[in-house]
């Protein structure tokens, strides 16, 4: 049997760069492992807490028996059925599933540490494969096995370490971080897709493809933005011209992952009367809703937000590309009006750039108002940083210029300017990385104290109030750790009210976490049935019967 020599060695480079990998991201979780399964109020932690609180109702209830829909409120005698429990769908759930999955799979209930490492899991690929994207791609345009080897470890480097991805891809995890994994796979099958000239395995990818473009627009709407890109792309519907036909049926056969995700999506909506809410919500973050404040956004989102997660550097370094990637774009556009031959290399790279950069940029013009109050919308610009500074566009200059530098085998000329990009890349991401533990918020003890002691001494049946604390559907943090409202109290009238007219079974609960305002209530606690409490915590829970209540 023949061994194909080259085909070994580009299995053993793909081996050390998943080597370098594991060292560096085993680095990164032992910086981040103070904050894992630790939740905070700040920091936009809100988004895990509505990520757990989701899951774990669907724990509860099932997520068949409920639709697949999330609800503000988990199941309760006060929530006794859907509508009560609120249905929250400004987003399909994508980023639901794979917790509840993973949690029916282990026989888990989900938690924070669920939640967290799968979010850890998700980086692990990320950087996995925006490393190989580089190193296939390299190889594909001719590069020698070195070089791109060399190029591949800038997008370890500036995913795994800048503050950004190493915060959000541990301890916030909704929506806009579930997105970019499957973002990053559909970059990878575009650039896979040029080595497959077998029709079976051309079917089996495309197969593949759409499945992640139905898991990326079930999970958020950068997806829109992604499949938009790749479908002008590929198909170049503005070239239409006689072949019409053949384009509509491929046109059909590409858009069916995401019109059979609309309708799913949809029909949610409609089961839960929420189409008016949602389209008011697109509205709000749109253009159209835009108010004042969306006049400065651009100011505000490149200049604060870019800069908290990515550096000052960062921030000039993107803005730099956009600006690059813009003028690349234009120079080629007069080539072609010119009629002059335009390097395949350079149609390559532009490509590969598009679909990474476009996507990005068209989510947050078209939704300034969401970018703007969100600075967790910045987390989708690594995947650009990651490719375009210090690889694609150095390298469409460098072929766009007709530069003489050699890629294919080793030489003066390309190491130079290879160990050039290396140094910046590195220094970069280094200088910026000292900076990525501060922006961890310090987690609240309380929300886990409060949270595991009501969580573990409440059922269904029970409501629960407090003349010290309350616990409300948002921010969901507490909530998703507790599976139970608590209602703030300052006298039994209050009580009273909530209860008053209401015919099931129930049981109320006092809720104290200061000792000093358990003597205003203690003819109520010398009423109660039962106690629960945690003296090291300062926590006691009174559980009064319904009758003996209202009859007193």
């Amino acid at each position: 049997m023949k061994i194909n020599k080259e085909k070994v060695k580009n299995i053993t480079t793909v081996i050390l760069l998943i080597m370098i990998i594991l060292v560096v991201f085993q680095y990164t979780l032992e910086i981040r492992k103070p904050w894992f399964g630790k939740i905070s109020d700040g920091g936009h932690q809100w988004l895990s807490g509505t990520t757990l609180k989701y899951s774990r109702i669907w724990w509860d209830q099932g997520a068949v028996n409920l639709k697949f829909a999330t609800f503000a409120n988990p199941s309760s005698v006060e929530f006794p059925n859907l509508k009560s429990q609120i249905p929250e769908l400004s987003y399909p759930p994508g980023e639901i599933i794979p917790i509840y999955t993973i949690s029916k799979i282990i026989n888990q209930e989900p938690n924070l540490n669920i939640v967290m490492g799968y979010n850890l899991f998700n980086h692990f690929l990320i950087i996995v494969f925006l490393s190989l994207i580089i190193f296939i791609f390299l190889r594909q345009i001719g590069f020698n096995i070195f070089y791109s080897f060399l190029f591949s470890i800038i997008p370890i480097l500036t995913e795994s370490l800048l503050p950004g991805p190493i915060y959000w891809h541990q301890n916030v995890f909704f929506a806009d971080q579930a997105v970019i994994l499957p973002f990053v796979l559909i970059i990878f099958l575009a650039v896979i897709r040029d080595n497959i000239k077998n029709q079976a395995k051309f079917k089996i990818l495309n197969f593949i493809e759409a499945l992640v473009f139905f898991w990326g627009i079930m999970t958020d709407w950068l997806f829109i933005f992604v499949f938009l890109t790749i479908y002008i792309l590929r198909f170049k519907p503005y070239k239409i011209k006689n072949n019409f036909y053949i384009i509509f049926k491929k046109t059909l056969i590409f858009w069916l992952p995401i019109i059979i995700a609309a309708l799913l999506y949809i029909a949610q909506l409609i089961r839960f009367d929420l189409i008016k809410l949602i389209i008011y919500k697109l509205n709000y973050y749109s253009f159209a809703g835009s108010n004042s404040k969306i006049m400065f956004f651009s100011a505000h989102f490149w200049l604060s937000y870019i800069p908290n997660y990515f550096g000052r550097a960062g921030s000039i370094i993107l803005m730099g590309i956009i600006f690059l990637f813009g003028l690349i774009i234009w120079q080629i556009i007069i080539l072609k009006r010119r009629k002059e031959i335009i390097d395949i290399k350079v149609k390559k790279i532009m490509s590969l750039a598009s679909i990474a950069l476009i996507p990005c940029l068209l989510q947050i013009y078209f939704f300034p108002h969401h970018s703007y109050v969100h600075d967790f919308s910045t987390l989708k610009f690594s995947i650009p940083m990651a490719l375009l500074p210090f690889i694609l566009i150095p390298l469409a200059i460098v072929f766009i210029l007709e530069l003489d530098i050699d890629f294919k085998k080793i030489n003066t000329k390309a190491t130079v300017l290879i160990i050039i990009l290396l140094i910046i890349a590195g220094t970069y991401t280094i200088k910026e990385h000292s900076r990525a533990i501060k922006i961890f918020p310090t987690p609240k003890k309380s929300f886990h104290i409060i949270g595991n002691f009501l969580d573990k001494n409440t059922e269904y049946e029970d409501v629960v109030f407090s003349p010290d604390i309350e616990i409300a559907a948002n921010p969901p943090q507490e909530l998703a750790l507790s599976m139970k409202r608590v209602y703030k109290i300052d006298s039994l009238d209050e009580i009273s009210k909530k209860v008053k007219g209401r015919t099931e079974e129930f049981v109320i609960n006092i809720f104290f976490t200061k000792k000093d305002n358990m003597e205003k209530f203690q003819e109520i606690k010398d009423s109660a049935y039962e106690t629960r409490q945690d003296e090291i915590n300062n926590l006691y829970l009174y559980k009064i019967k319904k009758d003996y209540f209202i009859n007193n």
